[in-house]
């Protein structure tokens, strides 16, 4: 990840206009764990920032003390967590630990974004993943162009890829 962004709870992905986030307003979405089996949904106000941490917004009731699992590790004191962890976005809002870099879970990834290349915001309806490094790569499978992605605020890694759907080989 290159640029601030977010996720709202329509889906949209929004740039953020710097760290102190201003627009805070467009974030209305987040990642709350479930800190029995570790998988994570979205459900209150975070966002990612270019280093790739991930920034608990105020005014939510949301409990910071939940996102402690092995895939997000949090400060609980100052909010911002970080991708620990390669984790990737359900359809059905789920967050879901691959297994490793070549992801024999990849039939968990179900969830990805597209962009809008004219006004910028992103949305969620293809399948996507994020590694450790911070990259979003395409799984196979989805109708989405990968030329929509080549914003400034994701990047692809088409080379190594470390994460891998089930009809890429291994």
């Amino acid at each position: 990840m290159s640029a601030n962004y977010c996720f709202s709870r329509s889906g949209l992905v929004r740039e953020l206009s710097g760290t102190d986030s201003k627009t805070d307003t467009y974030i209305t979405s987040a990642i709350t764990g479930d800190t029995g089996s570790g998988p994570l949904r979205l459900s209150a106000n975070y966002c990612f920032s270019r280093s790739g941490l991930v920034r608990e917004l105020s005014g939510t009731d949301s409990k910071t003390a939940t996102y402690s699992t092995s895939a997000i590790t949090g400060d609980t004191g100052s909010g911002p967590l970080r991708l620990s962890a390669n984790y990737c976005f359900s359809r059905s809002g789920l967050v879901r630990e691959l297994s490793g870099t070549d992801s024999k879970t990849a039939t968990d990834i179900t969830s990805a974004i597209t962009g809008d290349t004219g006004s910028g915001p992103l949305r969620l309806s293809a399948n996507y993943c994020f590694s450790r490094s911070g990259l979003v790569r395409e799984l196979s499978g989805t109708d989405s162009k990968t030329a929509t992605y080549s914003t400034s605020a994701i990047t692809g890694d088409t080379g190594s890829g470390p994460l891998r759907s089930p009809s890429q080989p291994s």
